[in-house]
């Protein structure tokens, strides 16, 4: 009847769900999130300590106008401050972002959104993946790794919804797969970056420049075991891949 899991409003506290296993929160009820988060206090989604393997949260608002994680059609319809890390997370919607704002008079954001060394899918039909719903904005949203696959059919993939804008969008590392993106992505060094595809039948560790740690694209696969390709967002320079 309501969301799967509800953070109410007069929550003050940083809220940390520990994920073991598999968990799925799913409301069929589109005036709902799947996990709704009402307050503006920080939502931190990641793996038990104890756990050896990575906790899988599934979130959805089904044909909703809720997000998959993040604001409610009742009840606050915008959402900040979410960091996902160290887990994998599948959120999705239809006219909410996967993880963000919900859709009620166009003008739902989401901002403050932070995904850290996760695999994490995010979809939506008229909504961002990540970001604002259908008609609003997404902004401060940053990547510092992982893999992460964003999709939008009318909106971005990260950043806004349909109709909406988007900005302040940072990537600083990780396979970042996105149908689109509102605005020109920077590093935290604020220099643009591009994405470059890199094709990975093998699953190799790849080494970019010979300075940085080698990916691990298993990970990658959890997302979607059908696509090997890492996509990884550079600078303009020239830079070596192996």
């Amino acid at each position: 009847a309501g969301p799967a899991l509800r953070i109410n409003l007069n929550v003050e506290a940083t809220v940390t769900i520990h994920l073991t296993g598999t968990n799925s929160l799913i409301t069929k009820n589109n005036y709902y999130a799947g996990l709704q988060k009402d307050n503006k206090a920080r939502l931190i989604i990641k793996t038990n300590n104890s756990d050896a393997t990575a906790g899988i949260l599934n979130a959805r608002s089904i044909d909703g106008d809720s997000a998959g994680i993040g604001g409610g059609f009742y009840g606050s319809v915008s959402c900040s401050n979410i960091i996902i890390d160290s887990c994998s997370v599948i959120a999705s919607s239809k006219y909410g972002a996967g993880i963000g704002g919900s859709s009620r008079g166009g003008e739902s954001y989401g901002r403050n959104i932070t995904i850290d060394g996760c695999s994490v899918f995010a979809r939506s039909k008229y909504g961002a993946g990540i970001g604002g719903s259908n008609g609003g904005s997404g902004y401060n949203i940053i990547i510092n790794g992982g893999s992460v696959t964003a999709s939008s059919d009318n909106g971005a993939g990260i950043g806004g919804g349909k109709g909406g804008s988007g900005n302040k969008i940072t990537i600083n590392g990780g396979s970042v797969k996105a149908s689109s993106v509102s605005s020109s992505p920077t590093n935290d060094h604020g220099e643009k970056v591009y994405c470059c595809t890199i094709e990975n039948l093998n699953s190799k560790k790849v080494i970019i420049d010979q300075n940085l740690k080698p990916w691990e694209p298993n990970n990658h696969q959890a997302v979607n075991p059908t696509d090997t390709n890492l996509y990884a967002w550079l600078t303009g320079e020239d830079h070596i891949v192996n």
